[in-house]
């Protein structure tokens, strides 16, 4: 099955009243895992990747290896920049053959941050590449950033603001999410999910990240959100894997294959488990 946008895929989670997961890939072995488990639970999927990690394979090596592999996968898969903060991030995730991509202008003012958005739009609507865009500051979840407040929320009229000057294809959201691991239990604002899937068009698929750890999923995915990113699970998922075999072999000589084999099928085991708190198993 060929590589795909986001569209298709967010408009039948719409219609389905489920989320698409977007699994961030750091290792070959996160993205051997979360396409075996799509695969095994008949699930679309987003194969995210930010800057950093991007940068950290190198583009020239990355990029063809995904494409390639993600090709051949059985079910819908889109390849996702997450984060890109520049154009010359999305530029060279267009190029590399990415098939969707976010732009965080979401340290930028209101305006700046629609401006940067809509160039975004504008540049990749015609080569078939969806955009995602985000409004509303998200914290890290161990509390390194302060307090989450409804300052840093999504404003839902301004919400229905961006995405009408914008035309973005997703919109993530800050609701009382964060991102990594919560150091408290989050305070999710469902009435302000509600508030802002009301003044987006319904075209704008709501989007959540931070999704580890954030509870509340089936209500958010009730009231809206469409596509929910796990990236702190498969992290943890992965040094436990590993710790687990150097505990088991102590001293041992192991290859790094010994090590890695045990952390694609822990990354495997925990993406079913998202895909079905999701509800897109059996969607493909």
């Amino acid at each position: 099955m060929s590589l795909v946008n986001l569209c298709g895929m967010l408009q039948a989670a719409e219609e389905g009243g489920y989320a698409v997961p977007s699994f961030n890939v750091s290792t070959l072995e996160t993205l051997k895992g979360i396409v075996q488990a799509a695969e095994e639970a008949r699930s679309p999927l987003i194969v995210a990747i930010t800057p950093k990690f991007l940068d950290y394979f190198g583009p020239e090596y990355f990029c063809p290896m995904a494409v390639n592999v993600l090709r051949q996968a059985s079910v819908p898969v889109a390849l996702h920049l997450d984060h890109g903060r520049t154009l010359a991030d999305v530029m060279t995730a267009i190029r590399g053959g990415f098939t969707s991509v976010m732009i965080d202008g979401s340290a930028h003012s209101f305006e700046e941050n629609v401006a940067l958005t809509k160039l975004v739009v504008e540049l990749s609507k015609p080569l078939g590449v969806s955009v995602e865009g985000e409004l509303g500051r998200l914290i890290l979840a161990d509390g390194s950033m302060g307090e989450n407040s409804a300052d840093n929320m999504t404003d839902p009229k301004m919400a229905g603001e961006f995405a009408r000057q914008t035309g973005v294809d997703a919109l993530a959201v800050s609701v009382g999410n964060a991102h990594g691991v919560y150091a408290k239990k989050p305070e999710i604002d469902v009435d302000r999910l509600i508030a802002i899937r009301a003044a987006t068009d319904s075209g704008t698929a709501l989007v959540l990240h931070g999704g580890s750890g954030t509870p509340r999923i089936p209500e958010l995915i009730q009231n809206g959100i469409r596509k929910i990113n796990i990236n702190a699970d498969f992290q943890i998922a992965y040094r436990t894997a590993i710790s687990q075999v150097l505990q088991l072999h102590p001293g041992e000589n192991l290859y790094s294959d010994d090590l890695l084999v045990g952390a694609i099928d822990a990354i495997r085991q925990v993406g079913i488990e998202r895909i079905r708190d999701f509800g897109s198993d059996g969607r493909a």
